[in-house]
């Protein structure tokens, strides 16, 4: 579950399991990948969205969301 505190975002995790587990904090981007991620876009068509708006390389972005959604599973 993502919170907005003080104008920032913060991943906690849910379950009784993962009470001990810190919040993590999420950048803009990283926001942005999270949200697209329960709103059901692939990785595929977040990195290019991500190209887009960044102007990087599709390659890079896609490498980067992939990175990011391991992050997050392994997180959760």
């Amino acid at each position: 579950m993502v919170r907005r505190v003080a104008g920032n975002y913060f991943l906690f995790p849910k379950g009784e399991k993962y009470k001990s587990k810190m919040p993590v904090y999420l950048n803009e981007t990283g926001h942005f990948i999270y949200e697209e991620l329960l709103s059901g876009c692939t990785p595929e068509m977040i990195a290019e969205k991500i190209s887009n708006i960044y102007e990087i390389d599709y390659e890079t972005a896609f490498s980067d969301v992939l990175l990011y959604r391991k992050r997050l599973l392994d997180y959760m």
